[in-house]
């Protein structure tokens, strides 16, 4: 039976799909305790949203799905203002939308019409959401012969998001379409070593089983079309694509990708060692500037709940840090940066994308002025954007900061992509407080500050 379910798999990683059907359920890894409490978190949210309509939910026999679709459709029939946890059977095909909400406008069930949506705990709305919905909706027409126009996300905050499922109709037929392919055999996957596989239930089989056959995923920058050409071409495995010439082997195949990088990449992977950076001009104000890290919950949403800083050329003891307690908090925290900021004529420098969005979201939450914001953005440097422009390669399967900061401390690549921030690791060991946060500050800027040295090396310890 293809579930709604799968289309999230789907839109994750194939091959979950694929080992779903194919191995026992014994055979998968245990959730982790970012799943269980994230799974935990998700179902509270569900039960507050749900508890909050007092929408009635169709009653039937556990595990009984042709009971639960009878129930459902019986609910419908009546009118009721809306239903929760649903049952909608097609066939072979099965969803539960979390609501399906009464909407005016004929259909075979009387004057009126559902459509279908989903009560998600994160802040912003994602395609494999869309599509589950979008699903539901294709089983929804069926019951009341009528296609509902449109879904929606009842997300973290309360706020809904609506949504057109005509616009999503084609891709939604298309997913539905190899999904089954996959769920029937009529279709072969292949792992990818992705963010995805760090909380999957089969990640002790894949990521060891890519480890071993060197397999190409491994090479950050790669992407699943990337290694279907380099296949073609004859480059199977990391070690056969350290030994490519780029540029004549791209001339050769007319690859339609930059080979240089990744070749580099795969080199820095078999050498075990990191390459030596160009000098970057950049560097020159490094000194005179601020290590800052800005920390995101998992269990909020993604909220930024943790910024730390300190002098580029300061001891680990003069590590600044301020919980994220509401924008009330985050107003406190950005006065306290900006503060540290007037001090010093030097560049904010922070690792990577994900802490460059979290600190224009404390900047959000503390509701700051618009020019004062753009003062703050003006000042950041991206460190990790630096070690691509310095050349900088190093034996990481991705350049997230643990992984770069466990690279130069000479450790070998690791297996698990980050699964979570930091503090929030802490949080889960020892509960949250300031000890959890001051620990968590002073460790990041420690690995920052040794990513800042590596590329700038006269910066004095």
């Amino acid at each position: 039976m293809l579930r709604a379910s799968d289309l999230y798999d789907l839109a994750e990683c194939a091959h979950r799909l694929a080992l779903d059907r194919a191995l026992p359920r014994e055979a998968r890894a245990e959730p982790d305790t970012v799943a269980r409490l994230l799974l935990e978190a998700g179902l509270a949210h569900e039960e507050r949203v749900a508890g909050e309509l007092g929408w009635p939910r169709p009653e039937y026999p556990a595990g009984n799905l042709a009971a639960g679709a009878e129930a459902t459709r019986a609910l419908l029939a009546r009118g009721v203002p809306g239903v929760c946890q649903g049952v909608l059977v097609d066939g072979d095909r099965m969803a539960i939308p979390d609501l399906l909400e009464r909407r005016d406008g004929a259909s075979a069930l009387g004057d009126w019409h559902y459509v279908p949506g989903d009560i998600k705990a994160g802040l912003t709305p994602r395609a494999d959401q869309v599509l589950q919905v979008a699903f539901a909706g294709l089983l929804l027409e069926r019951v009341q012969q009528r296609a509902p126009a449109s879904g929606f996300l009842v997300l973290g905050d309360g706020r809904r998001e609506e949504f057109s499922l005509g616009e999503v109709a084609r891709i939604t037929r298309a997913c539905v379409a190899r999904a089954g392919r996959i769920v029937a055999g009529e279709e072969t996957t292949e792992p990818f070593l992705g963010a995805a596989c760090a909380r999957c239930r089969w990640r002790e089989r894949c990521v060891p089983e890519m480890t071993a056959r060197g397999d190409l995923s491994l090479v950050d920058g790669m992407t699943r079309a990337r290694r279907s050409l380099l296949v073609e071409a004859g480059i199977r495995d990391v070690a056969a694509l350290a030994e490519v010439d780029a540029e004549a082997f791209a001339r050769r195949h007319e690859l339609p990708f930059g080979l240089t990088a990744l070749v580099e990449q795969a080199r820095a992977l078999v050498r075990g060692r990191p390459s030596d950076p160009r000098p970057l001009d950049e560097a020159a104000t490094w000194p005179h500037g601020l290590l800052v890290h800005v920390e995101s919950d998992p269990l909020a949403g993604g909220e930024p709940c943790l910024v730390a800083w300190r002098p580029v050329t300061a001891p680990p003891e003069r590590t600044a840090h301020m919980l994220l307690v509401g924008g009330e908090g985050a107003r406190f925290a950005l006065d306290a940066l900006e503060d540290a900021l007037a001090e010093t004529d030097g560049p904010l420098l922070v690792f990577g994308a994900r802490a460059v969005r979290a600190l224009s979201r404390a900047c959000e939450l503390a509701d700051l002025a618009p020019e004062r914001e753009i003062r703050i953005e003006r000042r950041i440097v991206d460190v990790r954007s630096m070690l691509r422009r310095a050349r900088a390669f190093l034996p990481v399967y991705r350049y997230t900061l643990d992984q770069v900061a466990a690279a130069l401390r000479g450790e070998p690549p690791r297996h698990d992509i980050e699964a979570m921030p930091l503090f929030a690791r802490r949080v889960l060991a020892g509960g949250a407080g300031h000890e959890q946060a001051a620990a968590c500050a002073r460790e990041r800027l420690d690995q920052l500050a040794d990513v800042v040295r590596h590329l700038a090396p006269e910066i004095a310890r």
